[in-house]
């Protein structure tokens, strides 16, 4: 018997259920390799447009670094409108049908992206800010969205943090999608509240308050504070504020806002227009009789009350003599309080009708009372008379009388 037949009565020779069981699973094992190859497939296909994404992102990345280059390069003098594709951020001189005035993009940066998606940019310039808005549409396969891809177009695009470290270019850059559309846009502008980083050169303007951290900000020039100023210690050469609240504050003068001709000098003179004090104590010690600057006012050791009169410390209540003297034309004293005493050492004679003119030892700062006393001829006293010119240095006295000479002294006082 040949070997084919034997094999055929061996199989022959199985059971009929048997025979079933093996047709099953063979069957089953078919279907589970036909699921398998299926999920390779698709996952194979999914990740070739994740792929396709990232390569699309990463086009879009640069087409935004240009963007950022175009707007700090040419600012708000750049060509403003609706700009289709890439050539018009491509040199027109070295590439072929380039339209831009610069280098931005190489020449063989393409016109278009994978999954579908394309270039179109608005720009835009007015009060100073210049904002480039791109719109690329949603990423498709075969005319079929795929919004669940825009995630990663716009994750490459916007890039990682390492990006915004060293902005060159001072432009502020967001790309978005819309989570149902899958639509991807980008935004690059230079406006200033949009600015990741402040500007070295002070033409960033801060929109927000910032939290050092108890860190500190050291060697400042100036400091212009619009609300208070809280703090433990401040420390200043001149500080200029509505309010202060702080619990020390450490600086040289403290001078009126409203009138610099106001100020506090601790340490030094201050100078106030008015001061409603509940208690002051003097810590210095004067003699009466000393020299000051007059209207100071102290005290002696023992704490009696001292004004400055005249250059004087004078007690409250009781003057003294500051100094006193003569000359030619008589004696002198003057008072703490600058009250002024002057007389003749010799007698003088006037004939009849006579008039003499005396000048004083010193000046008087007011005119003086001037009394003449007779020495002879009592009895004609009232036939003297005094004639002030009026003035602070002289005096004129005359004997106005019909007869007789008169012997005189004179007493002049005042301030």
């Amino acid at each position: 018997m040949s070997l084919k037949r034997q094999r055929s009565r061996s199989s022959m020779s199985l059971p009929r259920a048997a025979r079933g069981y093996v047709l099953i699973a063979s069957l089953f094992a078919l279907s589970v390799f036909s699921v398998l190859g299926f999920v390779a497939t698709q996952n194979s296909i999914q990740q070739t447009r994740i792929d396709a994404a990232h390569r699309a992102g990463t086009m879009g990345a640069q087409f935004k670094q240009a963007l950022r280059a175009l707007i700090a390069r040419e600012g708000t003098g750049v060509t403003t409108g609706t700009f289709t594709g890439t050539n018009w951020l491509k040199d027109s001189g070295s590439c072929a049908g380039a339209t831009g005035s610069a280098r931005y993009l190489p020449c063989e940066f393409p016109n278009f992206l994978p999954l579908e998606l394309a270039y179109s940019t608005v720009v835009t310039s007015a009060g100073g800010v210049v904002t480039a808005t791109v719109s690329f549409g949603t990423p498709s396969v075969g005319g079929n969205s795929k919004p669940a891809l825009a995630g990663e177009v716009v994750a490459a695009i916007n890039g990682t943090a390492a990006d915004y470290s060293t902005p060159a270019t001072q432009t502020y850059y967001a790309a978005n999608n819309n989570v149902t559309t899958g639509a991807i846009s980008l935004m690059v502008t230079n406006a200033q509240e949009n600015l990741e980083f402040v500007k070295v050169n002070g033409t960033s303007t801060i929109t927000g308050d910032h939290d050092w951290n108890n860190f500190s900000i050291s060697n400042l020039r100036n400091l212009g504070v619009n609300g208070t100023v809280t703090a433990g210690t401040v420390t200043a050469t001149s500080i200029n504020a509505t309010s202060i609240s702080a619990g020390t504050v450490t600086t040289s003068r403290t001078t009126d806002r409203d009138n610099n001709g106001y100020y506090s000098d601790l340490s030094g003179t201050s100078r106030l227009n008015y001061a409603n004090i509940n208690l002051v104590r003097l810590s210095n010690n004067y003699a009466a009789g000393g020299g000051c600057s007059t209207k100071q006012i102290g005290t002696t050791n023992t704490g009696e009350f001292l004004s400055c009169v005249n250059g004087v410390w004078t007690k409250a209540g009781g003057m003294t003599i500051t100094s006193a003297g003569s000359n030619s034309n008589g004696l002198w004293r003057i008072w703490s309080d600058g009250y002024k005493e002057m007389w003749s050492t010799s007698t003088f004679t006037l004939s009849s009708q006579q008039t003499r003119t005396h000048s004083f030892p010193k000046h008087f700062s007011q005119t003086p009372i001037v009394t003449v006393m007779d020495v002879r001829r009592v009895d004609s006293l009232l036939n003297v008379s005094l004639r002030s010119t009026p003035t602070t240095s002289t005096f004129r006295a005359t004997n106005s009388g019909g007869c007789c000479t008169k012997t005189y002294m004179w007493r002049a006082s005042g301030y």
